[in-house]
C-alpha cells in the first residue's frame, strides 16, 4: 500500500500490530517488517500549521530503558524533501543523522527544525525521526512530525490616522527666486486631509523676525511676487475641522538685487563735446540710473540719466574732465554703482597765425590762420604793441583770414583765438605787420586799371595823399607799365583840384594807349609845387548817384558859392569806389554856370565811365574854383 503514495528510498513507520510492536521498512519499493525490541522511545509527536517561509523547531526526548548505557543513532527524514535537520550534542548544525549516549534508564532532549520554502501553500509535511540503539540494532523507535502550510490569502491593509488631523506637508525646493517673484509649493502624504493650508513667512529660519502669514489657501501652492532683495523663510501646516497639523520643514528664498552693469570704455578720441556713455544690461534691471561728476569721488553728482535704455548721447561738453557711474533698479532694489569711466572734452586746439606779407609795405594785407580742431568760429585781435594793451576786435566769424585796407602807418601786432562748442583755445602766436610812414605825397594803394570799352585805350585811376603842412599845387602823377624790366608804355596826368590842402587827398587819372605785352605797373615819386593857396569856399548842397544808361555811373548835384567875391570855372571832382575802397573812377564837371556870385547855386553832371558802374558803392565830392 506504501509503494503507490511514497517515493522515498527507505521510510520508517512506527506501526502497531496485535499484541506486538512491529516494523514495516520499504526499501526499493518492497516493505519489510522487522519486530521492535523494548528498550528505547522518542516522543512526543507534533502537530503544527505554519505559513509559507517559516522555520519551525520541535522538541523532543529520547528514553533508554534499559539497564545499560547505549548510543542511539539519530535520523530524520522529509516526505517533502525541505530542508530539516537534527540539533542537539557536539555535531555542526545541518546533520540528519546524529549518534546520542544516554545512561540507563536516562533521557537525553534533541530539536528537529524543518525550513519550509517560499511560496508553499497547502501542504501538510511529515517528517520521520527514528532512534536505532547501536548496542543491539533491534531496539529501535520512530516519531512523527506534522507540519501543516496553510494556504495564503493577501488582503490590502488599510490605516485609520485618528484623531484625522492633516499631515505634516513637504515644502518643496523653491525655484526661480531671483527676480523675486516666485512660487512655494508643498504635497501632503501619505494622503490630503487638510482643507486648508497656512504658509508662513520670516527673515529668520526660527521664524521670529517679519514673521507674517503669506496665505490661506485650499491648493497646495502660492505665488509670491514683488519681494526687494533678501533671504525669506517658509514653512506651511494644514488645517481641518479636527484642527491644525505640524509644521513643514522650513525651504528658504534668495531673491537678488540687480547685477551690477559694467560701464564700457568712453571714445572721445575727437576730443569734441558730443560722446556716448554705454553700459551692459543686466539681469532684474528695469532701469538704469547715470550720474556724472567733474571729481572721481561724485562729491557733487548730477544724474543725467534715468531709463531702461543702455546708453546716453552726451552733447555740447565744455572742456574738462568728466566722470561717470551707473546702477541699475528693479524690482528687487537697487544695485551697487559701476566701476568709474571718464572722458576728456577738449577745448579748440590752438590756431596758428600765419607770417603776414607786406613786402610793399602799402597798407593793404591779408591775415590768415590755420583751421583748429573743435573750432566752429575765430576771434582775430589787433593792438599796436606787443603785449596787446587796450586791443582792437578785427573779425570774428568761421572764416580764416582777414583783409585790411588802408591801413595808417605804423607796425600792428595780430593774435588769434579759436571758439567751440567746448569752450576756447589758448591764445595763438603773435605776428607784426608794419606800414611805413608814405612820402610827403605819394600815391594810395587803392588804385586799379582798366581797359576802355573798344580796348584802345588804359585808365589808371586812383588818388594821391599830401602828408604835409603845405598847400600844393600843379600835383603830378606819372606812371610806367612793364613787361618784366622793359618799359613799355608812360604817361603822367595832373590832379583835377587845383589846389591840395595839407593831408589831403584826391583822385587822379590817367589816360594812356593800350600797352600791349605787360606785366605790371608803378608810379614815379609825386611832383608838386608848394606854393598853393586854399581853395574857395563852395558847398555842395544837394547830390545823388546811381547807375546810368547801364554803361554810366552819374552822379548830379548843385554848388553854392559861400565866398563874398565871385568864384570862376566852378567844378565837382568825384571819386568813385568799390566795397573795399578802391577807385574805380575819378572825374569832373563844371557847373552850368561857368562864374558863381555869391551865394549863387548851380548844378553839375558828372558822367564817369567805370568798367562795371554796378560795383560803386560809395563816391566822394570835392570843389574847386578861381577867386
Amino acid at each position: 500500500m506504501f509503494s503507490n503514495h511514497v517515493n522515498f528510498s527507505r521510510i520508517i513507520v512506527k506501526v502497531s500490530l496485535t499484541g506486538l510492536l512491529g516494523a514495516l521498512l520499504l526499501i526499493a519499493g518492497t516493505v519489510y517488517i522487522f519486530s521492535q525490541m523494548n528498550g528505547v522511545e522518542i516522543g512526543p509527536s507534533h502537530t503544527q500549521k505554519v505559513t509559507s517561509g517559516q522555520t519551525v523547531v520541535y522538541d523532543h526526548v529520547l528514553t533508554n530503558n534499559t539497564t545499560s548505557t547505549d548510543t542511539f543513532s539519530l535520523e530524520v527524514h522529509s516526505t517533502q524533501g525541505w530542508s530539516v535537520e537534527l540539533l542537539g550534542g557536539i555535531y555542526p548544525t545541518g546533520t540528519v543523522l546524529l549518534p546520542l549516549q544516554v545512561g540507563a534508564q536516562m533521557t537525553a532532549p534533541f530539536q528537529i527544525s524543518l525550513t519550509v520554502p517560499l511560496g508553499a501553500s497547502g501542504i501538510t509535511e511529515i517528517t520521520f525521526i527514528t532512534a536505532t540503539s547501536q548496542i543491539s540494532p533491534t531496539v529501535w523507535d520512530t516519531t512523527t512530525d506534522t507540519t501543516i502550510v496553510l494556504s495564503q490569502v493577501y488582503l490590502p491593509l488599510v490605516l485609520k490616522r485618528w484623531p484625522p488631523i492633516p499631515y505634516r506637508p513637504t515644502l518643496d525646493a523653491i525655484q526661480g527666486a531671483d527676480d523675486g517673484n516666485y512660487t512655494v509649493s508643498w504635497t501632503e502624504s501619505p494622503s490630503r486631509l487638510a482643507n486648508t493650508y497656512i504658509l508662513q513667512e520670516a527673515k529668520d529660519s526660527v521664524f521670529t523676525i517679519e514673521l507674517r502669514e503669506v496665505c490661506t489657501t485650499a491648493q497646495q501652492s502660492c505665488s509670491v511676487n514683488s519681494k526687494i532683495a533678501g533671504t525669506y523663510y517658509y514653512r506651511v501646516r494644514g488645517y481641518n475641522s479636527w484642527g491644525y497639523g505640524e509644521w513643514s520643514n522650513v525651504q528658504s528664498a534668495n531673491v537678488l538685487l540687480p547685477d551690477m552693469p559694467t560701464l564700457n570704455l568712453i571714445d572721445n578720441i575727437d576730443g569734441d563735446g558730443s560722446f556716448t556713455v554705454s553700459w551692459n544690461a543686466v539681469a532684474r534691471a528695469a532701469g538704469y540710473t547715470l550720474q556724472e561728476d567733474i571729481t572721481p569721488s561724485f562729491s557733487n553728482p548730477a544724474t543725467v540719466y534715468n531709463g531702461a535704455q543702455t546708453s546716453w548721447a552726451a552733447n555740447g561738453k565744455v572742456a574738462g574732465t568728466y566722470y561717470y557711474r551707473v546702477l541699475a533698479t528693479g524690482t528687487t532694489g537697487q544695485s551697487n554703482w559701476s566701476t568709474t569711466q571718464s572722458v576728456a572734452v577738449l577745448p579748440p586746439s590752438t590756431p596758428y597765425l600765419n607770417p603776414i606779407d607786406n613786402a610793399d609795405g602799402d597798407g593793404y594785407y591779408t591775415i590768415s590762420w590755420n583751421a583748429a580742431a573743435r573750432a566752429t568760429s575765430y576771434t582775430l585781435e589787433e593792438a599796436s604793441n606787443a603785449a596787446f594793451n587796450n586791443p582792437k576786435t578785427l573779425y570774428s566769424g568761421a572764416g580764416q583770414s582777414w583783409s585790411v585796407s588802408n591801413q595808417p602807418y605804423g607796425t600792428y601786432y595780430y593774435r588769434v583765438t579759436a571758439t567751440g562748442t567746448t569752450g576756447q583755445s589758448a591764445l595763438s602766436n603773435t605776428q607784426t605787420a608794419t606800414v611805413p610812414a608814405p612820402p610827403p605825397v605819394s600815391v594810395l594803394n587803392n588804385h586799379t586799371t582798366y581797359a576802355s570799352s573798344g580796348g584802345s585805350y588804359r585808365y589808371v585811376v586812383g588818388e594821391v595823399y599830401n602828408n604835409t603842412a603845405s598847400y600844393l599845387q600843379f600835383v603830378k602823377i606819372a606812371v610806367n607799365f612793364y613787361n618784366g624790366s622793359q618799359l613799355v608804355a608812360t604817361d603822367y596826368t595832373y590832379t583835377h583840384l587845383w589846389d591840395l590842402h595839407p593831408y589831403e587827398k584826391t583822385c587822379f587819372s590817367i589816360m594812356l594807349e593800350n600797352p600791349s605785352n605787360w606785366t605790371h605797373y608803378a608810379f614815379e615819386p609825386v611832383s608838386y609845387w608848394t606854393d598853393g593857396e586854399v581853395r574857395p569856399n563852395l558847398t555842395v548842397t544837394t547830390h545823388s548817384g546811381g547807375v546810368y544808361g547801364g554803361s554810366y555811373y552819374r552822379i548830379i548835384g548843385q554848388i553854392r558859392n559861400d565866398e563874398s567875391s565871385q568864384i570862376s570855372f566852378v567844378s565837382a571832382v568825384g571819386t568813385l569806389y568799390n566795397s573795399i575802397g578802391k577807385v574805380l573812377d575819378c572825374d569832373y564837371s563844371y557847373v552850368n554856370s561857368t562864374d558863381l556870385n555869391p551865394g549863387q547855386v548851380s548844378s553839375f553832371e558828372i558822367l564817369a565811365g567805370p568798367p562795371s558802374p554796378s560795383a560803386v558803392t560809395s563816391y566822394v565830392l570835392q570843389t574847386d574854383g578861381n577867386r
